[in-house]
């Protein structure tokens, strides 16, 4: 992508002038920026001269530097992810959580990049709402990149933008958001923060990839893969496929936050020396919601009886940096910072985003036209692979991920960046 040379707006003809940063915190930078001249520019990116040239940020506005800067962190997010699955499926964990660690930060900055925030070394600035660029620098010695970046993640996710992003985009079933459930708390604290979901773990993920990336480790015995290595893979797909009402993952993560709100209330009904019985809580929640949404009592109950397997969220929650931990987290951030993209998409005409991100999909050989009608019909071969993947025998690891008849499904798990085929509307 293009970089931004500070050229005079073609829109507005004014020079987007640079000025010294002023100091601000992390609080102040959240609230200050704003989403929306971010979504307005991804419509001015391109267009593009040929098939495998960048997406032209040359309009010269600092919302169109930062709209390109979404994409490309996307995108860079999901090929790290990609990067780590493959290092899971080659018993490599030391691997897999570097990687991993790089795509909760690239995700993160993709995140902040919607928002309205962008940071690079020396170089941060925001957006605000009416489109002019504010630099900024925190307080003495969180400024470098890496702590810079979690400082602002734990005041971003108080913003009414993150309430919003995950409450009104992740659906438990058609027509059902995270806040139409009444009683949930649809607060981004408590869904991001009293829940575990600050990620401010991101620093200890930091220390966690700098001993697997620069400790030698050949005097210790490599250690055994297992089932589990599996059992993670699998998990991470049941999540990004899809069923007939959108991505799994949100509808999981929708009923792993009842399911939370109904043990907290439980847990301080102990406390209080007071008698709460869960399905009596469950109740009030499915009566609730079926008066606010007009949704009948007996759908809600069938959709909240359904099992359903929350592991992944467990991980990423827990404050272990085991790879299981690292990459769970990776794959939380990676799915907001999709919805994020996703929503700017929609909002208004992408046509030359849209088709960018395509031909990135189809030169990385995931997408062939003559193939597939649509980017979004990949899905199907992922289906078709993770269907496959179920044959690997956990007795004889890794090789039977790699055996010939299964090495095709295994290469293609190992390449979540195909999510955003169906994740985003190209």
């Amino acid at each position: 992508m293009n970089g931004y040379k500070g050229k005079k707006s073609k829109s507005k003809g004014k020079a987007i002038a640079k000025s010294s940063a002023g100091e601000m915190n992390a609080a102040a930078v959240c609230a200050l920026s704003s989403h929306k001249p971010i979504a307005e520019a991804l419509a001015k990116l391109g267009p593009i001269g040929g098939r495998g040239e960048v997406l032209d940020q040359s309009v010269g506005s600092a919302p169109a530097l930062v709209a390109g800067e979404q994409v490309a962190h996307l995108t860079e997010a999901w090929q790290y992810m990609g990067a780590a699955v493959r290092a899971v499926l080659c018993n490599a964990g030391d691997n897999a959580k570097h990687f991993a660690y790089y795509a909760q930060l690239r995700a993160v900055l993709s995140i902040f990049s919607g928002s309205g925030i962008r940071v690079s070394l020396g170089e941060n600035f925001l957006i605000n709402e009416s489109g002019a660029r504010v630099p900024f620098k925190l307080p003495e010695r969180i400024n470098r990149t890496h702590p810079l970046v979690w400082s602002l993640w734990d005041e971003w996710v108080k913003t009414t933008y993150a309430q919003e992003l995950m409450g009104k985009n992740m659906s438990v079933i058609s027509g059902i958001s995270l806040s139409d459930l009444a009683l949930i708390p649809a607060g981004s604290g408590a869904l991001l923060g009293a829940w575990g979901y600050d990620l401010a773990r991101g620093r200890k993920d930091h220390a966690a990839r700098n001993d697997s990336s620069y400790k030698a480790m050949s005097r210790l015995a490599s250690p055994e893969m297992d089932a589990a290595s599996i059992e993670l893979v699998r998990r991470i797909w049941t999540l990004l496929l899809e069923n007939g009402d959108g991505v799994v993952f949100d509808a999981t993560l929708v009923r792993y936050f009842v399911e939370r709100y109904l043990a907290s209330t439980v847990e301080q009904g102990v406390k209080d020396a007071q008698v709460v019985n869960r399905k009596d809580v469950l109740d009030r929640v499915i009566e609730q919601t079926s008066a606010k949404t007009g949704v009948s009592k007996s759908m809600l109950e069938q959709v909240f009886s359904a099992d359903v397997d929350t592991k992944l969220f467990d991980h990423a929650s827990a404050a272990e940096t085991n790879v299981e931990n690292v990459v769970s987290r990776a794959l939380f951030l990676l799915r907001i910072a999709t919805l994020a993209l996703a929503e700017g998409l929609r909002s208004g005409a992408n046509q030359h985003c849209k088709s960018w991100l395509a031909y990135w999909l189809q030169s990385g050989g995931l997408y062939n036209p003559d193939v597939h009608d649509a980017p979004s019909e990949i899905a199907t071969d992922y289906e078709g692979a993770l269907d496959e993947f179920d044959d690997v025998d956990a007795t004889k690891l890794p090789a039977s991920v790699w055996d010939r008849s299964l090495a095709q499904s295994s290469a293609l798990l190992a390449r979540p960046e195909g999510f955003v085929g169906w994740a985003l509307p190209l």
